[in-house]
């Protein structure tokens, strides 16, 4: 505790804790297929896989997206936003993609490998 009483982690409990979230961030990418730049810590790589990613946008997407629209991604960085406008597009709609950073795309590409409308 500290001397006003509340409880503060030591440095310790700290890196478990960071620790186990990169750990469930890594399990949970893997079993979504999703793959990162190297940079990314554990709190972006979460807020990518659970849907919390720039939430206002997502949610302006969800109301206007409809399905069987066609959808333009410039600058879909490793999907994010892809992977949503494919789900929201369905089988019949389509999504194209771009992006021009060599290492992002290479990830938006596998990122989006089985979604066949984008």
């Amino acid at each position: 505790m500290d001397p006003a009483g509340s409880w503060c982690p030591s440095e310790t409990e700290v890196w478990v804790a960071v620790f186990l979230l990169d750990l469930f961030a890594g399990i949970l990418s893997f079993f979504k297929g999703i793959s990162f730049p190297e940079k990314y810590d554990w709190e972006m790589k979460l807020k990518f896989l659970l849907g919390l990613y720039e939430p206002e946008t997502a949610l302006f997407c969800r109301k206007n997206i409809r399905p069987g629209m066609k959808v333009i991604d410039i600058g879909a960085h490793i999907g994010y936003f892809s992977i949503l406008f494919a789900k929201l597009v369905g089988k019949k709609g389509a999504v194209f993609a771009f992006e021009p950073e060599p290492e992002n795309l290479a990830l938006l590409r596998q990122n989006t490998k089985r979604y066949v409308n984008i």
